[in-house]
């Protein structure tokens, strides 16, 4: 298909976009024998609060442990510095971030343009990522607890500044619209994962105990989604690293889910295409900015 050592990839969005990202180009490093370059420091868990990437800290949380894989930026600087020719730069989509300065001198292409389609039947991210320290321990403790569970996850904003109407649009599900779903599965617990504080509460409300939810770093109401700002600036002072760590968490716990009600988001991807999880996705005028792999 192409003569490259090395695929470098570089994204800022959450991480249901970059756990969907990885697992579509770690199948094409598989295939063409070549390493999949995870650049990292410009995440914008890290880049919103001003926080250097650090491979010791993020191992705090979690690492990737895959041979086809390398996001330690000082091998990844080496390689881009001694072997250019040898690395391609993927953009995935049409929305795509400026490209780092340390990438300025490799070449890039759209993943699409490539020809590079997604099979079903693909090395998923998930069985390579190794949770540590808290994460561990919350996983741990939950696994059990999700597997009895509804899985909810509501990917609402909760303040978040965006510019484009479909990616409002598909937030704007009124929680009614969850209720709906989930009275349809009577008595039984639900683990609730959302950015927003008052989802959250109105669960707890209306369904008392029947409310599991990981205790987890979040930012409060109207102040963005862990991974972006939103109106008020509190949420730049929360540990990036933390903020990833336990939506690592909630995003393998959905996949431990015997159902799942979601609304278009890639966070819900681990669940209902690697693990297959039975789900109703709640979509708002079928608008779904192409955030349903």
């Amino acid at each position: 298909m192409f003569n490259y050592k090395y695929l470098y990839y570089c994204r800022n969005d959450g991480i249901g976009f970059q756990y969907t990202c990885i697992s579509k180009l770690l199948n094409v490093a598989i295939s063409e024998n070549a390493t999949l370059l995870v650049d990292w420091r410009n995440l914008s868990f890290f880049k919103l609060r001003r926080q250097e990437f650090s491979v010791d800290r993020l191992h705090e949380f979690f690492l990737i442990k895959h041979a086809h894989i390398v996001y330690d930026p000082h091998e990844i600087d080496r390689i881009l510095l001694d072997h250019p020719d040898e690395v391609l730069g993927i953009d995935m989509g049409k929305h795509h971030n400026p490209h780092p300065q340390a990438a300025s001198h490799i070449r890039f292409a759209n993943f699409h343009e490539l020809g590079l389609e997604f099979d079903n039947k693909c090395e998923w991210l998930g069985p390579y990522i190794s949770l540590r320290g808290e994460c561990f321990e919350k996983f741990l403790n939950h696994r059990p607890i999700a597997k009895r569970c509804i899985g909810i996850h509501a990917r609402l904003g909760n303040g978040e500044m965006l510019n484009n109407p479909l990616m409002r649009q598909r937030m704007d599900i009124p929680v009614e619209r969850f209720f709906e779903e989930i009275d349809k599965h009577d008595d039984t617990q639900i683990l609730v994962c959302t950015d927003s504080p008052a989802f959250l509460s109105a669960c707890m409300d209306r369904y008392g105990n029947q409310v599991v939810a990981v205790p987890r770093s979040m930012p409060d109401e109207n102040e963005g989604p862990g991974h972006a700002a939103g109106k008020k600036p509190r949420n730049i002072e929360l540990d990036g690293y933390e903020l990833l760590g336990d939506s690592l968490v909630e995003l393998l716990l959905l996949g431990e889910c015997r159902f799942l009600i979601c609304n278009a988001s890639l966070f819900t991807v681990h669940a209902r295409k690697f693990r297959q999880v039975p789900h109703i996705v709640l979509t708002n005028g079928g608008a779904d900015y192409g955030l349903l792999v």
